[in-house]
């Protein structure tokens, strides 16, 4: 059943490091069908050095919304920020509507068990969205986690991503504000085909780092999301402490 995913990650060569512990901890946990599509000729050529070249391929410039993307380390809400994040999303919406089943996920979201994508399967059959929320502080939160979701390449899923991108287009905003903004406007889209993953299972920084929800209830997530923790080295410090940094 997890063959029909393919795990998928965007990144530029400003989180190299990032990207290799993610490598290293998907392997740790068994899955090896995984892509990380590099926004810059600088991160595919450091991964194939590292020989790392069957995860990695080179994005193609057609696929991008802008030719503005910094190599460099892009913090929460700086000018560099944004074109990664949006990136995202168009590059996503070009894989399924070319019949690919995505597991995305962030690099700075560790993963903690073998079995997320038969989790999925189990929980969520027949949706064609499942995400993880973001926002903890009301128990009913759906807002939508665009750092980890799963898209399935079927009316339902390139319904959404067709939505989500034509509002990119007009909407300069960073891509969760207006994936959420997509479906504030049209809830039925999420209600019919959406699943919302546990906030305790997948885990963002607030829930794990911050508030320590996980600790207090002794719940082992199943992922972590290094959100939350502004800039590299915040980040970096606190999966090390954490045991969650793999090289």
């Amino acid at each position: 059943m997890a063959n029909k995913y393919l795990i998928t990650a965007v990144a530029n060569n400003g989180h190299f490091e990032f990207v290799l512990n993610l490598i290293a901890n998907l392997n740790d946990f068994g899955y090896t069908k995984f892509l990380i599509i590099c926004l810059d000729l600088v991160l595919y050529e450091n991964l194939v050095k590292y020989n790392f070249a069957e995860y990695a391929v080179l994005v193609p410039s057609t696929w991008l919304p802008s030719a503005n993307i910094s190599t460099h380390e892009a913090i929460w809400e700086t000018k560099d920020y944004y074109p990664i994040t949006r990136s995202k999303v168009f590059i996503v919406n070009k894989l399924v509507q070319h019949g690919l089943t995505i597991l995305f996920t962030d690099v700075d979201i560790v993963w903690l068990s073998p079995n997320i994508l038969n989790y999925i399967d189990a929980v969520a059959p027949g949706k064609d969205f499942v995400y993880s929320i973001d926002k903890t502080e009301h128990p009913a939160s759906r807002e939508v986690n665009s750092g980890f979701y799963m898209v399935r390449s079927n009316e339902g899923g390139k319904e959404i991503f067709k939505a989500i991108e034509e509002r990119l287009k007009v909407d300069p905003d960073h891509d969760q504000f207006v994936i959420n903004r997509v479906f504030d406007s049209n809830p039925e889209l999420l209600n019919k085909h959406g699943y919302r993953l546990n906030k305790l299972l997948f885990a963002n920084g607030d829930t794990y780092f911050h508030k320590q929800m996980n600790k207090k209830l002794g719940i082992q997530p199943m992922t972590i999301h290094a959100n939350y923790l502004i800039g590299f080295d915040k980040k970096k410090c606190s999966l090390i402490q954490a045991n969650m940094w793999y090289l």
